[in-house]
C-alpha cells in the first residue's frame, strides 16, 4: 500500500509539473510573429483528432505523471534520498525542457 501511495504522489507531481509548464507556455509571448496554421482547425476541443494523435496527446499530458509514478514506485525503499532526489530533479529538468522546446517549435 505504501508503494502505491508513493506512486500516486509521483503521479500527482508529474501532473503538477505538466500544469505549471503548460500555464507558463501559454503566458510566454514568443519573440517571433505567429505563423498561420498550415491546415484547417487547430483547437483541441473544437476539432476532431485522428486516431494516431490520441496516443501522442496522452504521452504529452500524462507521460510525465506516469514517469513520476514509476520513479517513485521503483525507488521506494531501494534508493537513498540523495539518489532519488538526483533522479527526480533530472527527470523534472527533462520534462521542462521537453515542454519548452516543443512550445518554441510549435508557436
Amino acid at each position: 500500500m505504501k508503494r502505491l501511495a508513493v506512486g500516486v504522489v509521483g503521479f500527482c507531481y508529474g501532473l503538477f509539473i505538466t500544469w505549471i509548464c503548460l500555464v507558463a507556455l501559454s503566458h510566454i509571448d514568443w519573440l517571433r510573429a505567429p505563423q498561420p496554421v498550415a491546415h484547417g482547425c487547430n483547437e483541441l476541443g473544437q476539432c476532431p483528432l485522428a486516431w494516431y494523435n490520441w496516443p501522442m496527446l496522452y504521452v504529452f499530458i500524462f507521460g510525465p505523471a506516469t514517469l513520476g509514478a514509476t520513479l517513485n514506485a521503483y525507488a521506494w525503499r531501494r534508493w537513498s534520498v540523495k539518489r532519488w532526489s538526483y533522479h527526480a530533479l533530472s527527470l523534472t529538468g527533462v520534462i521542462v525542457a521537453l515542454y519548452f522546446f516543443s512550445g518554441m517549435f510549435t508557436q
